[in-house]
C-alpha cells in the first residue's frame, strides 16, 4: 500500500478535496479535528445543503483520550486548551447541522477513546463510490508528519469492508 503525508486542514490534496465536494455522505473518526473542521467548514455545509449527510465519532473532550493526546502532543501544553479545541470542535458541527436544518443527518458520537488512526470516508455505503482517507495516529511527532493511505472502494473492497466494520463497531461503542 502507497502512503502518503497529507496534514489536517492545511495543503490537503485536490483529490481529498474533489471527493469531499462531490459526496453525498461523510464519516468521521478522529481525536480533536478542530483545524480540519474549521478549514472545510463550508465544505462541510455544502454536503448538507445538497441533501447528503455527516457522522462524526471523536474523542470526548474531557476523558481520559484527550489526556494521552495532550502527554504526546507536540502543539498542547495544557489539558485544558485541548480541551477547549476539541468541545469548539463539536460546536463546528453543532452549528452546521443547526444552519442547515439537517438535525436528522448530521449524528456526532462521542466516546472516550485515543484512536489509532483518522478517517474521512465518502459515501461509505456505496460499494462503487466509496473513498476512505485514513491517517495514522502519531506518538510525539506533527500531524503535518502523519503516514496516510487512501481505499478506493472500486479496487480494494476487501479494505473498505475492514475499516468501515471497525467504524460500525466504534459507533456501536460510543
Amino acid at each position: 500500500k502507497d502512503f502518503f503525508t497529507q496534514p489536517y486542514g492545511n495543503n490537503l490534496s485536490e483529490e481529498f478535496y474533489k471527493d469531499l465536494r462531490t459526496c453525498d455522505s461523510l464519516d468521521i473518526l478522529g481525536l480533536g479535528q478542530k483545524l480540519m473542521f474549521t478549514n472545510l467548514e463550508v465544505e462541510l455545509n455544502d454536503i448538507l445543503k445538497r441533501g447528503g449527510s455527516i457522522t462524526a465519532v471523536l474523542s470526548k473532550p474531557d476523558g481520559a483520550a484527550t489526556q494521552m493526546c495532550v502527554a504526546r502532543s507536540l502543539i498542547h501544553s495544557s489539558l485544558e486548551g485541548a480541551i477547549s479545541e476539541h468541545k469548539s470542535a463539536i460546536d463546528i458541527l453543532i452549528k452546521t447541522k443547526n444552519r442547515c436544518n439537517a438535525v436528522k443527518r448530521v449524528k456526532i458520537y462521542i466516546w472516550d477513546c485515543f484512536f489509532p488512526y483518522t478517517m474521512y470516508a465518502f459515501n461509505l455505503n456505496n460499494p462503487q463510490k466509496v473513498k476512505m482517507y485514513i491517517w495514522i495516529t502519531n506518538m510525539f511527532a506533527y500531524s503535518s508528519e502523519r503516514d496516510g493511505f487512501v481505499i478506493d472502494g472500486r479496487f480494494e473492497s476487501a479494505a473498505v469492508n475492514k475499516y468501515k466494520d471497525q467504524y460500525l463497531a466504534v459507533i456501536n461503542a460510543a
